[in-house]
């Protein structure tokens, strides 16, 4: 049986950060060997400011009358997804899951890059990446001027 929890490195080696993997770690057995395995944790701010730009693209267009529409046809623009033929010889296309269990840090890395990029070129070719960058920043309140906590300084 496999459990993830999130575990952060200390000088002595790896500790959950929280609850959950405490509990799980705990129900170890002592002195029984487990296999880890490891991939980079996702950064919450990183997911929300990619949604804060996804939001901001689709509340402004008038071509998808749903979220889910839209960032499906975004994802299939920028080829994160699959296309399968039916038996009608129709095609539908699925895309990749955005979830943290799903797309490891290093991959939504990419993904962010790529939809910048994308934003960029098909909606908004006159604006920088950093103004880019700065407004999203500014829509998920983590701007550093406004301080640790997303407020005013």
């Amino acid at each position: 049986m496999a459990t993830d929890c999130i575990m952060r490195r200390h000088f002595d080696g790896l500790r959950p950060v929280d609850e959950d993997g405490r509990t799980a770690v705990r129900k170890l057995p002592l002195d029984e060997d487990v296999m880890v395995t490891w991939r980079r944790a996702r950064n919450i701010k990183f997911h929300r400011k990619v949604f804060a730009l996804l939001q901001l693209v689709f509340q402004n267009q008038d071509k998808y009358l749903t979220f889910k529409r839209f960032r499906a046809e975004l994802q299939k623009e920028l080829g994160y997804g699959e296309t399968y033929d039916q038996a009608d010889g129709k095609e539908i296309f699925v895309p990749d899951s955005l979830s943290f269990a799903a797309m490891d840090e290093d991959t939504f890395q990419t993904f962010w890059d790529d939809l910048c990029n994308h934003v960029l070129a098909k909606w908004l070719p006159t604006v920088t990446r950093e103004e880019l960058e700065d407004e999203i920043l500014e829509l998920t309140g983590a701007h550093p001027s406004h301080g640790q906590f997303g407020v005013g300084a």
